[in-house]
């Protein structure tokens, strides 16, 4: 799973619980907190892919 997928997926899964806003920021730290970047790279390197651990706590 890349980080684009990972960071969709999170999104539209919180997206039925809390506003699109709401859903946005929540997803930022999370993405931050797995990858350990800020969302400027994340957006750069958007097609690497996340570890199967990370991809795990994501499921």
């Amino acid at each position: 799973m890349t980080i684009q997928e990972a960071t969709y997926y999170l999104l539209n899964n919180l997206r039925t619980i809390y506003s699109d806003s709401e859903a946005g920021q929540i997803t930022d730290w999370v993405m931050e907190y797995i990858t350990g970047s800020a969302k400027a790279e994340r957006m750069i390197y958007k097609n690497a892919s996340i570890t199967l651990a990370d991809e795990k706590q994501l499921l």
